[in-house]
């Protein structure tokens, strides 16, 4: 699942790439942050989106679920963590 996951990902993430992106995080910890001009790569099963100032890395073997929508990439994590990746 994890190959097919990140065949998708790497495709969707073309559109992330040096974009504004929201990421908010659900579950037993909640979090919203804002990452400008990110840059967006997938290595040894890991997402990784950043700038200068701030980074998120996603283990893509934790997920569960994903779902595409237009402007938005929302991942459900096997902790019961949902992180919704919106991106303008």
């Amino acid at each position: 699942m994890v190959h097919n996951i990140n065949e998708i990902l790497k495709n969707k993430i073309k559109e992330l790439d040096g974009n504004k992106i929201t990421i908010i995080q659900e579950g037993f910890i909640e979090n919203k942050f804002f990452i400008e001009s990110a840059k967006c790569n997938i290595k040894f099963d890991v997402l990784k989106i950043e700038n200068k100032e701030c980074y998120i890395k996603i283990n893509l073997n934790q997920v569960c679920n994903i779902e595409y929508l237009q402007n938005e990439i929302k991942l459900d994590l096997d902790n019961d963590t949902k992180i919704k990746i919106i991106f303008l």
